[in-house]
């Protein structure tokens, strides 16, 4: 406690300077938050932006994607319609690429729309669409975790906190999103060239994806130290920001129908809408899609929607306790030093660390009713698919030294029948109790009985 109490009267000793310039540092975030997106910034409640950082880093994300694919896919356009002019190709009525003055005909070209669509695809496929998740695993989480191994065996100074934070595993964040949105983005840019690219770019799209769902659900069982998911924030704004691709393609419909309009024999630029009509009616395109979208989760889905916070909620704190390590009173630290310095509590309350459930200790009388042993010992019952065995049966989990492959296994005892005074009670003989072994070579749990008869 003295030690706190030093650190937070050095805080309030800072100097002047630096508290003006961490005020200012706050209005500054507190104003591009509010006026460019939208969101109130709280430096109090720091647990409320946790979801509104990942929307930013969204927003931020897509918005650099978005432009790096425009400038890109723009100069290896430019660079590739200046390679064909300067070897004299050809459109389909027979003109020079060169000679066509607007930039309708020009991008209308045979020459061009397959060009620019095969940049498109080189784009999409596999850069894009695969490359970065197929070697995000060993970047991010295998090669970290040996990269950690290998430190904390030929370094004898690292040990204990410092070793655990070398082994420890990233948090499972939301940005997946804007990965998402973004490749949909590319797909919906495919109608503008030719169809011949659509069928490859939709099948490796498809294809890609199912690895991508593959993976997270990997990492997010294996790989994943925690899920921060308080609210839906960032799944509606996932929502909301679909109105871009769908937009995207509603505009390239619009161009793909001018096509069309004019004709079988119409030649290049032969359509309705020409010139600057013809891209004010892609941006109108674009521009609706994106208001109706918009309007439509506001005023149709969004009311729609429950509010859990809203929601009837009967259980009781202690219920809710016994299964969440996590309370109120086991994340305040100060309480917990309150408990074991000030009042002496007997167990006192047991701070919440990640991965450290276990140790915590169960004190009604202190609001702390989540029992770490218990709570671990219910995760393997769970997890060998044993649940069908009433709790008062269950033993413990024991590690037994096996003398054959000088390993430990684990085993589970337990009472096969109930407790032995149960047979003077029922009349039935005692089963006794037994033991469930993990059997490497059937690769199951087998039950070794101890049989017991009753007395007469």
């Amino acid at each position: 406690m003295l030690e706190l109490s030093l650190a937070y009267m050095t805080s309030l000793g800072q100097p002047k300077m630096r508290i003006s310039q961490r005020v200012g540092a706050t209005m500054r975030r507190a104003s591009v938050c509010e006026v460019v997106f939208g969101i109130r910034w709280d430096p109090e409640s720091p647990m409320l932006l946790s979801d509104q950082k990942h929307r930013v880093y969204i927003i931020f994300y897509n918005a650099a994607l978005i432009l790096n694919l425009v400038m890109d896919i723009a100069l290896q356009g430019y660079l590739s319609y200046l390679q064909m002019v300067g070897v004299g190709a050809r459109v389909a009525d027979g003109r020079l690429l060169g000679s066509l003055e607007s930039f309708q005909e020009i991008f209308e070209s045979f020459p061009m729309q397959k060009s620019v669509g095969k940049l498109l695809f080189k784009y999409c496929w596999p850069c894009t669409f695969l490359v970065p998740f197929a070697v995000e695993p060993f970047l991010a989480q295998l090669g970290p975790y040996h990269i950690g191994s290998l430190l904390i065996r030929s370094n004898a100074r690292v040990r204990g906190e410092n070793a655990e934070r070398a082994l420890e595993l990233s948090e499972m964040e939301q940005g997946r999103y804007a990965d998402v949105i973004f490749n949909l983005i590319l797909v919906a840019c495919i109608p503008f060239i030719a169809p011949a690219y659509m069928a490859m770019t939709y099948g490796t799209f498809m294809l890609s994806h199912l690895y991508i769902y593959w993976y997270d659900h990997w990492k997010t069982l294996r790989w994943a130290r925690k899920f921060y998911f308080s609210s839906d924030e960032v799944h509606w704004f996932g929502q909301q920001l679909l109105s871009l691709p769908l937009g995207v393609l509603a505009a390239s419909g619009v161009f793909k129908f001018n096509q069309m309009s004019g004709g079988v024999n119409g030649g290049l630029g032969s359509g309705v809408l020409k010139g600057p009509a013809l891209w004010g009616a892609m941006a109108g395109a674009f521009t609706l899609h994106v208001i109706v979208h918009l309007a439509l989760l506001s005023f149709v889905v969004k009311p729609m929607r429950s509010d859990p916070d809203k929601a009837a909620n009967e259980v009781p704190f202690s219920k809710v306790a016994e299964e969440e390590a996590a309370t109120h009173l086991s994340t305040n630290p100060i309480q917990c030093l309150r408990s074991k310095y000030i009042l002496e509590d007997s167990p006192p309350l047991s701070p919440f660390v990640l991965g450290k459930e276990k140790v915590m200790k169960a004190n009604p009388k202190l609001g702390a009713y989540f029992d770490g042993e218990a709570d671990a010992a219910q995760k393997v019952w769970e997890s060998r698919g044993l649940n069908s065995i009433p709790l008062q049966n269950r033993g413990i989990l024991r590690l037994r030294r096996n003398a054959y492959f000088g390993s430990w296994k684990n085993e589970l005892d337990y009472v096969v029948d109930g407790e032995q005074g149960d047979s003077q009670e029922t009349g039935r003989p005692g089963m006794g109790s037994g033991r469930l072994v993990w059997n490497r070579f059937s690769g199951d749990w087998t039950a070794l009985h101890m049989m017991a008869t009753a007395k007469h």
